[in-house]
């Protein structure tokens, strides 16, 4: 007999990410998915992608090959949404080297990703962080493509990608040196990140 009864393993389901449902029949039928969001399937394991988050109504309806018999059943499914982040970045005033970086929502505004629960900074040079705005020190020049994954509430995570640029090292002078023979601190000269002697 037909038995419209199927499942999906995602778990959770996160708008813009594709759910894959398989029926559990195994007699000869046709398929008609609805996956609640008015788009169909005709096959018996189809993946789908829900655009906008929500609650929504999936149903299956099997149709026998030989007896014109059918079954349908329905299943409720809840779709939460991806945070969208974007990256932003400015130099320090006094340190061309030094990056102030700073996760924002999709139109700029810091206000949309109240939710996120978690932020992973990826700088490209074996150096992370878990902040929200972290400041980064880069020690060699170079182009350094950054990576922010952010994860909501829900267990849903969204991500951005830029590069940065780091053309000069800052030169840095002390505020202060003991010229008493120790062998610490003991002359004056300016130093730079990313230059040996």
């Amino acid at each position: 007999s037909l038995n419209a009864t199927f499942h999906f393993n995602q778990s959770p389901i996160c708008s813009g990410t594709a759910v894959q449902f398989k029926a559990d029949n195994i007699v000869p039928c046709t398929y008609r998915w609805e996956f609640g969001d008015g788009k169909t399937s005709g096959e018996k394991s189809p993946s789908h992608i829900y655009k906008n988050a929500g609650t929504y109504s999936v149903k299956l309806k099997l149709t026998g090959t030989k007896e014109k018999v059918s079954d349908e059943k329905h299943l409720i499914l809840v779709v939460n949404a991806t945070p969208s982040v974007e990256i932003y970045f400015s130099a320090s005033e006094n340190n061309p080297s030094e990056i102030n970086f700073e996760a924002r929502g999709n139109n700029g505004s810091a206000s949309l990703i109240t939710s996120i629960s978690e932020y992973s900074w990826n700088f490209d040079d074996k150096q992370t962080s878990a902040e929200k705005n972290p400041v980064h020190n880069y020690t060699k020049t170079g182009n350094y493509q950054i990576t922010l994954t952010a994860k909501n509430s829900f267990g849903c995570t969204g991500s951005d990608k830029r590069m940065v640029s780091i053309e000069n090292l800052f030169p840095l002078a002390p505020n202060s040196f003991s010229p008493n023979g120790d062998g610490l601190n003991d002359y004056f000269y300016p130093v730079t990140w990313g230059v040996d002697n």
